[in-house]
């Protein structure tokens, strides 16, 4: 039995600094790329599947429709598989500047073809030049909150400067997943949201929030003041906040 759960543990150790992307398949028959560095990736490669409550939401939302749907934080880009898989036709827009991860999702738009669009820039309010500091699991990674270390110069773009790219196509549905900067990439899709009125999905950690000068509080004013109501996602593996467009 020890020498059973030595190897699992090597197994383990050595899955987590494994720096080649791995093929998985999720639990709706698609391929996808994963890193076995990160967490996520070797949960998508054990089970096929990434925060269920979330996937449930998205596909529920995206069901038979088209348009658009736009993945910021993408990291291997498993929520934008899922949603095409949902929709009946359209494009996922994924968002991701982590290094590690990249590949993985290259990998993953060439499975899909030109309906999975990937962006290798981070979203912000302004267009703007920051820095990224790149953590153990790839799936940390941030905009730089001045903590040092391996660090790289990173260009950022508000959503509504995506605008002309998504034409008349009818952006559905937004989800964000960026360590804090949630806030600011809200602030920077004000146009989207005003004309497109997606549903939005928003992982909300008041401390990383509050390390880039934000608040769980305002943001929640600030959509409500767009015509937006808030409700917290159940059963989703980090806090997560549901905005839904009021009706009229």
């Amino acid at each position: 039995m020890s020498f059973v759960r030595t190897i699992r543990n090597l197994l383990r150790t050595l899955a987590a600094h494994w720096p080649f992307p791995v093929k998985a398949t999720l639990a709706t028959g698609q391929t996808c790329y994963v890193d076995l560095r990160s967490a996520v990736g070797r949960g998508l490669f054990a089970t096929g599947a990434n925060d269920p409550a979330i996937g449930n939401l998205i596909e529920n939302c995206l069901r038979g429709q088209n348009g658009i749907f736009i993945d910021g934080g993408a990291h291997l880009g498993s929520f934008s598989l899922l949603a095409l898989h949902a929709m009946r036709d359209g494009e996922a827009h994924a968002f991701e500047i982590g290094e590690r991860v990249l590949p993985c999702l290259r990998l993953n738009r060439e499975v899909t073809g030109s309906r999975l669009v990937v962006h290798e820039v981070a979203l912000g309010a302004e267009a703007a030049t920051l820095r990224l500091s790149e953590s153990a699991d790839p799936g940390h990674t941030h905009i730089s909150r001045g903590e040092g270390g391996k660090e790289r110069e990173i260009p950022v773009r508000p959503l509504d400067s995506f605008l002309p790219e998504f034409g008349t196509r009818r952006v559905r549905m937004i989800k964000l997943d960026v360590e804090g900067f949630e806030s600011q990439v809200l602030q920077g899709a004000r146009e989207l949201l005003s004309v497109h009125r997606p549903t939005v999905v928003c992982e909300v950690v008041p401390a990383l929030m509050a390390s880039y000068g934000a608040s769980d509080s305002a943001m929640v004013q600030y959509m409500e003041s767009l015509g937006y109501t808030c409700h917290e996602l159940e059963g989703a593996w980090d806090r997560n906040f549901v905005f839904t467009p009021r009706a009229g």
